[in-house]
């Protein structure tokens, strides 16, 4: 795990990692809306918790392959207060847009095109129109180890062994950690 080998080691939610630079994948699918105040408070102490030498875009995914970047496509904001009162604002406005599927594989797709070091993947459950297991074929072969991916399970995941099963194995494979969050 890279995040072992560097100096400068930072803990988000429990979550030990070394990278400065993420792009934070918000599962914006109906099903979520019943978490929208736990998704609200979760990125907000992700985002509270970075150094003004971080740097962050926020994408929200959902209905049938809809992804919605926060900063320009493949740009990256700085985490300087002012950055990151925009990003917990941004934040606040996705959450009044939980509607359809949970595209996971498009939007991961997505996120590995970026100059990140890690991808954060929020998400309640199994994706849509992908099954589990390829989007770990896929997204393993396309990152070739390059970023770290760290999946957050919201709301009831131990309800859902198979998207534990794929968050876990999606983020061991590709030097990240798992990580469930259900309440405050």
């Amino acid at each position: 795990n890279r995040a072992l080998r560097n100096e400068h080691i930072t803990t988000l939610l429990g979550i030990a990692t070394s990278a400065k630079s993420f792009v934070l994948l918000v599962d914006m699918s109906g099903s979520m809306e019943a978490y929208r105040t736990i998704v609200s408070e979760t990125v907000a102490k992700i985002i509270e918790s970075f150094g003004d030498d971080y740097r962050l875009q926020i994408i929200g995914y959902h209905l049938d392959n809809t992804l919605q970047p926060w900063k320009t496509p493949y740009g990256m904001e700085t985490m300087d207060q002012s950055g990151k009162s925009a990003a917990i604002a941004y934040m606040h406005s996705l959450t009044s847009q939980f509607s359809g599927g949970t595209p996971t594989n498009l939007a991961l797709e997505e996120a590995l095109k970026y100059d990140a070091e890690a991808i954060i993947l929020l998400t309640d459950g199994a994706p849509s129109f992908t099954e589990p297991a390829e989007i770990v074929r896929n997204i393993t072969a396309r990152n070739q180890g390059k970023k770290e991916i760290y999946s957050i399970a919201i709301g009831e995941y131990r309800a859902m062994p198979i998207l534990v099963e794929f968050l876990e194995a999606l983020s061991r494979q590709n030097g990240g950690s798992f990580l469930g969050v259900s309440s405050y």
